[in-house]
């Protein structure tokens, strides 16, 4: 019995042996039979120049180690074009030559894999798919996520881009900025105010620029319970945020910077004056206060210009809000609405945040008119029964309900909107609309007499 057993396992052994040299040579492998191809179509009917044959390799850039892409890509460094994938590579406008730069700095990929479904880094495995693995997407817009691995800079750890080679990258991190990404989410390099979020260093690993521009879109439709606000943008500005995130590889150190430059960023991230302080005013203005607002990322929340969205309205702080509590607001959110996701501003110097409490003071929305406008400027961003409430940012969740559907008696109803709502985003309204319209904004929202 036993040496039966023996003998069925030098048996199998065997076959697997011969299996392994007999597959082979009936099916070459991947890289093989597109050498040949070239060799017909390229060599026989093109009269293209031959070229070495066999697995290929370049030295990467950033000494990233070898590269095999080549063995695939035979016609990279012709001086004509053919058909994919054996076509010339296209100007870079780079400095460098192809050679010299390599082909994962830009595209990604897997370097040393020989498979197009492996080398391209669609697997399910590879941290760093293709960038342009699709045919037909805005290649040069895709690309520039791996561009910007060397066209940017940490001067003081802080992370910035050259716009004139990745803009758009460039431009997405403007947006990251501005609509307060940082408040939540730490990107090395970049300012952060509070880790209430998931760290996006590298946000760009397994991932496409569809799924995150998809995510930044609808958020609950992926984490229901995440109080991430949507992106309310240009389909072009959320695909360029999602570019800024794609870019963020975490591959170690970023060539156009240098590895300790990537450090420094990580150890001693940049705080407040590192990332603003060119736009901090020398006096208190209200003009210095309204750009501050714009880009310190107050916009990601909340509403501050007219057309905007975003909850607490801005816009109406104004008129609800003494100039103390915005203050506070600004410098300890905690000690007025306790456990707030709205982070505080350290290191802003003070001509800074009497200059945002200026423009929030003055830059002030119309009151409305009658209890129709009242719902849709002041009520519905906040309590609005078809608004998703998972996309609002705040620490209670408010009441939701549409017109006619509110159960509150009148005079509870009046307490509300004249006292407002300590330690909430219910501000006093008592204090700016007269009694008699509250009456009637109520008979409008529960359906009574």
């Amino acid at each position: 019995m036993k040496r039966n057993a023996v003998m069925a396992f030098a048996a199998g052994l065997a076959l697997a042996v011969a299996l392994a040299f007999i597959i082979p040579a009936v099916k070459p492998p991947e890289w093989k039979a597109l050498q040949k191809r070239y060799g017909v179509e390229m060599l026989e009917k093109g009269g293209r120049p031959d070229v070495e044959t066999g697995i290929r390799e370049i030295e990467g850039a950033g000494g990233r180690g070898k590269e095999r892409c080549v063995t695939c890509h035979l016609g990279m460094a012709l001086p004509s074009a053919g058909d994919p994938p054996f076509q010339k590579h296209p100007p870079t406008g780079c400095t460098l030559p192809v050679g010299a730069i390599g082909c994962t700095t830009c595209h990604r990929g897997e370097p040393l894999k020989l498979t197009v479904i492996g080398a391209h880094g669609r697997d399910g495995v590879s941290r760093t798919p293709l960038l342009d693995w699709k045919p037909g997407r805005q290649r040069s817009f895709n690309i520039q996520a791996g561009c910007a691995a060397c066209h940017g800079s940490r001067q003081g750890g802080v992370l910035g881009y050259d716009r004139g080679i990745v803009p758009d990258v460039a431009a997405g991190m403007d947006i990251f900025l501005a609509d307060g990404c940082g408040a939540c989410h730490r990107v090395a390099g970049v300012y952060c105010a509070a880790e209430n979020g998931p760290d996006l260093t590298g946000a760009g690993l397994r991932t496409t620029l569809e799924a995150l521009a998809a995510f930044l879109r609808a958020p609950q439709a992926t984490f229901p319970s995440s109080p991430m606000p949507p992106v309310v943008r240009t389909e072009l500005e959320t695909s360029r945020l999602a570019l800024f995130l794609l870019a963020q590889a975490d591959l170690g150190g970023d060539l156009g910077s240098g590895a300790s430059r990537k450090l420094l960023s990580v150890v001693r991230p940049p705080g407040l004056a590192d990332q603003f302080g060119g736009d901090f005013p020398a006096a208190v203005t209200l003009p210095a206060g309204k750009t501050l607002v714009e880009k310190i990322g107050c916009a990601g929340c909340h509403r501050v210009s007219q057309g905007g969205a975003g909850v607490p309205d801005l816009l109406y702080a104004g008129w609800t809000r003494n100039k103390p509590f915005l203050t506070t607001m600004l410098t300890d959110p905690q000690k007025e609405v306790p456990g707030t996701y709205m982070p505080g501003l350290p290191g802003a110097p003070k001509t800074a945040v009497e200059s945002i409490v200026e423009f929030l003071a003055y830059e002030r929305a119309p009151l409305p008119l009658n209890p129709e406008e009242a719902w849709v400027g002041i009520c519905r961003p906040c309590h609005g029964g078809k608004r998703d409430p998972g996309s609002v940012v705040l620490a209670r969740k408010p009441p939701l309900f549409e017109p006619g559907s509110v159960k509150l008696g009148r005079e509870a109803f009046l307490k509300t909107l004249v006292s407002g709502r300590k330690g909430t985003a219910m501000a006093p309204w008592g204090s700016v609309l007269l009694r008699s319209f509250l009456e009637k904004l109520h008979v409008y929202l529960s359906g009574g007499p």
